[in-house]
């Protein structure tokens, strides 16, 4: 039920193309290990399969040397490449400051929060994304969730893009 769940259900409503590369979906598997107890590593690596089949033209190879030309923080330059490589138009990102506004622009990449991505893509395709919602709390059984439940685990870190559905659900 978390955020991933949510912008790739928005992506399964082809309101964006998702981009990331093998190294990225690593980068993925490690941080889930670190920061929830008790995780089956088998279940992370179905939930990536399932991503990767869900989206088969999300990954992109960026060659070693195009990651080497990025100049955004060494440790996510992978990341900045993948989105090159990918004619991605936004990297989605709490952690803005790992890519300055003054490399990737240039690059025609933009930086953004989810909320602030989120909040952009309902504004241009409302419906498409309040039916993506409804999908994906279909989706949920155990326990059964409304649209509503899900706008309430998210309104502490997505507050602009919860504001604008429950403005239109009104």
């Amino acid at each position: 039920m978390g955020l991933r769940d949510t912008l790739l259900s928005v992506a399964q409503a082809d309101v964006f193309r998702p981009i990331w590369s093998l190294e990225i979906l690593a980068e993925v598997r490690r941080s889930i290990l670190r920061s929830v107890p008790g995780v089956e590593p088998a279940r992370i690596d179905r939930m990536l399969d399932d991503m990767q089949a869900a989206f088969p033209d999300a990954t992109v190879s960026p060659c070693p040397r195009l990651v080497s030309r990025m100049r955004n923080d060494p440790g996510d330059r992978h990341v900045l490449a993948a989105a090159v490589a990918g004619n991605a138009q936004a990297i989605v990102t709490w952690n803005m400051r790992h890519f300055p506004i003054s490399v990737c622009r240039p690059l025609g990449i933009a930086v953004c929060s989810p909320d602030e991505f989120l909040a952009r893509a309902h504004a241009d395709s409302p419906e498409a994304v309040e039916s993506a919602l409804s999908r994906q709390v279909a989706r949920y059984t155990a326990p059964p969730m409304t649209v509503d439940d899900l706008l309430a685990r998210h309104v502490d870190r997505l507050p602009s893009f919860i504001a604008a559905v429950r403005a239109r659900r009104t």
